[in-house]
């Protein structure tokens, strides 16, 4: 979530607090009433979409880590067997191929690192005959295979959670505006109908609907920051 719609949640969950503390003056209005419970449905919503954004990108993050320390852990081994083999039958291009350490490898791109193991197993199958002595049987070959596969999904699954995590966001973010709209085309019209009996709770209610951006942006001195966004200064204080 951003740092702005961090703000704007704040905002609203003071909000929430504000009104559910003066549901007696809401109920005057059966509609402000049902808006209130429509505000908290939409922030829960927006605070259950914010947590999914949060464990997609986790979740498949890490699942494309330990993918990559299992291929690697993996590929070293052949990677040195094949070296020694390789200087042993005086293989430029094989030995050119294992000259790579660990370091290296962790700072290949995703694709390279596929690729790389791809070689890699191709060329110890091509000269299995010769490896034993190396310590590179068919089973450590089939093991780097396999993890070079399973790394290969993991990438996948990653880049298929950015477009999901998109998607999400994208609906959060959808979310804000209607909360917003919410705000500036019923509430604040309640709020002006209540004005002339509670004074004090309009007066409240307004300085918590101010959105503190401090973090996002600097105003001038004596600057009034606008409820919601909406491109009204925050009404003066009401005076009984």
């Amino acid at each position: 979530m951003t740092k702005r719609n961090e703000n704007r949640l704040t905002m609203y969950e003071g909000l929430i607090t504000l009104l559910q503390s003066n549901g007696t003056k809401v109920q005057k209005i059966p509609g402000f009433a049902l808006g209130v419970e429509d505000l908290i449905a939409h922030v829960q919503t927006i605070k259950a979409k914010s947590n999914e954004v949060v464990t997609v990108s986790a979740g498949k993050t890490d699942a494309k880590y330990n993918a990559a320390d299992a291929l690697i852990e993996s590929a070293m081994p052949v990677v040195s067997g094949l070296h020694v083999f390789a200087r042993k039958e005086r293989n430029a291009e094989l030995q050119a191929l294992t000259n790579v350490t660990e370091y290296k490898l962790r700072r290949k791109r995703d694709t390279d690192l596929v690729q790389f193991c791809t070689a890699l197993a191709e060329q110890a199958r091509a000269h299995m005959a010769g490896l034993a002595p190396y310590g590179i049987t068919t089973a450590v070959i089939d093991d780097l295979a396999i993890r070079t596969a399973g790394y290969n999904t993991a990438i996948g699954q990653r880049e298929s959670s950015v477009a999901e995590r998109k998607g999400v966001r994208g609906s959060m973010n959808e979310l804000f505006d209607v909360v917003d709209e919410m705000l500036s085309e019923e509430f604040d019209r309640y709020m002006e109908l209540l004005r002339p009996t509670e004074t004090e709770f309009y007066n409240k209610y307004f300085a918590a609907r101010v959105v503190k951006d401090s973090g996002i942006r600097h105003r001038a001195a004596g600057d009034v920051e606008t409820p919601g966004d909406n491109g009204t200064q925050t009404p003066p204080p009401a005076t009984a």
